[in-house]
């Protein structure tokens, strides 16, 4: 993956996701 699709991937994961993220992170 490119740098930024990786980003754009994460951005889309922490929106639907946001607390596993926060947890994780």
């Amino acid at each position: 993956l490119d740098y930024e699709d990786a980003l754009t991937l994460a951005d889309d994961d922490i929106n639907e996701h946001w607390e596993l993220y926060r947890e994780k992170f």
